[in-house]
């Protein structure tokens, strides 16, 4: 099989390492990677008669099952298990595994099922470090601290993902403001008289209270504040006129059925609405049949959706994952995708979501994006 460049470097630097991350932007093919490696290994040497996959999503499992499914030599010469690490087998001992979305390995749960494997171990992810010295350390740690980096912008220049075009939105809506003030304020008092020993020093009680402005922001600035919803619905509608396949991204279920009612023919995703479901509206989705999700987590990372071109951030936030993760999800290449687009909003009427605004801007830049305040 014919690999490309990059891939091939990475592929190397797997067979040739007992225990490794390969960090590589959505649409690079980290899956694809991992399972030539593992062909790779099986073609040249014994030894590895178990191999178990953890990843994310029930997607996910169906993806490196596909990936896997291209080599006779895998299904030939090893056992393969792949799964879901909510339902990661315990106490088994893989002469191989491979971690998808390692940048969770840090978490009790995906920590625990790698610690159990002593041989080789195999990490992948967009983004494998979030800037916590604590969990970076434990992913380090769990994979020897090798890493080998895929760089997205010398992948936009060879022409193996599509550029991005960030367009910001200034959203100015005082009196939500306004409600997010008093409602941080009846949010601390309840916390205060209910749980007072989590105001006994200055630190802790600065951290409640960033919590309660964190908690109503999000109540009163995202989920509802009619303004924005508005410049959301209004954004999707332009897009799918303008024949594009969107992803409206959310942080609140309740929210996302309210934009619906301002955006024809979209429908809701998320992580509980039942497999069967999710992944007929996502199957849907990649084909062309629907034409805009409004989602939740559940498609942020791990999403596979070539098609997809335009992206709304109406959830907010500030983690730098998030958002490389969910604005990968519109810069994999696609016949006739020359960018994607990628919508953002300021929320300039509230310091904490200016802030977090401001964050993301710096992330983008970091990574290249073009950037413009609309």
């Amino acid at each position: 099989m014919q690999q490309r460049q990059y891939q091939q470097a990475a592929i190397n630097f797997l067979v040739s390492s007992k225990r490794g991350i390969v960090k590589a932007p959505a649409g690079a093919g980290k899956t694809h990677i991992a399972a030539s490696a593992l062909a790779v290994c099986l073609s040249k040497r014994s030894g590895i008669a178990n191999v178990e996959v953890m990843v994310n999503t029930r997607e996910q499992v169906d993806q490196m099952l596909v990936a896997c499914g291209r080599f006779a030599v895998i299904a030939a010469k090893c056992n393969l298990h792949v799964y879901c690490a909510a339902g990661a087998p315990v106490n088994t001992q893989p002469h191989l595994l491979i971690v998808d979305e390692c940048h969770r390995a840090a978490a009790l749960g995906w920590r625990t099922k790698i610690e159990q494997c002593a041989t080789a171990r195999w990490g992948l992810s967009a983004t494998p470090f979030s800037g916590d010295s604590e969990r970076d350390a434990v992913v380090q740690q769990l994979f020897a601290n090798n890493l080998h980096a895929i760089e997205r912008t010398e992948l936009v220049h060879d022409g193996h993902l599509a550029s991005a075009k960030v367009t910001w939105h200034d959203v100015q809506a005082n009196e939500a403001q306004g409600a997010i003030l008093s409602n941080t304020e009846a949010l601390v008092a309840a916390r205060r008289k209910k749980m007072p020993y989590l105001f006994s020093n200055e630190p802790n009680a600065n951290k409640q209270i960033n919590q309660c402005k964190w908690q109503a922001a999000q109540q009163h600035g995202i989920w509802n504040n009619s303004k924005r919803d508005m410049l959301i619905t209004a954004l999707a509608c332009s897009a799918l006129a303008d024949g594009r396949h969107v992803i409206v991204l959310i942080g609140s279920i309740d929210h996302g059925r309210n934009l619906l009612t301002g955006i024809p023919g979209a429908e809701l995703v998320y992580s509980k609405m039942g497999a069967k479901r999710r992944a007929d509206a996502i199957a849907r989705f990649k084909t062309g049949a629907l034409r805009c999700m409004v989602g939740t987590s559940a498609i942020e990372e791990g999403f596979d959706a070539p098609i997809a071109d335009t992206i709304i951030m109406a959830g907010c936030g500030r983690s730098e994952r998030k958002a490389i993760q969910a604005t990968g999800r519109v810069l994999r290449p696609y016949d006739g995708k020359q960018c994607g687009h990628i919508h953002d909003f300021s929320d300039g009427f509230n310091p904490m979501l200016k802030r977090q605004a401001a964050q993301r801007r710096r992330i983008y830049g970091q990574l290249k994006y073009n950037q413009k305040l609309y």
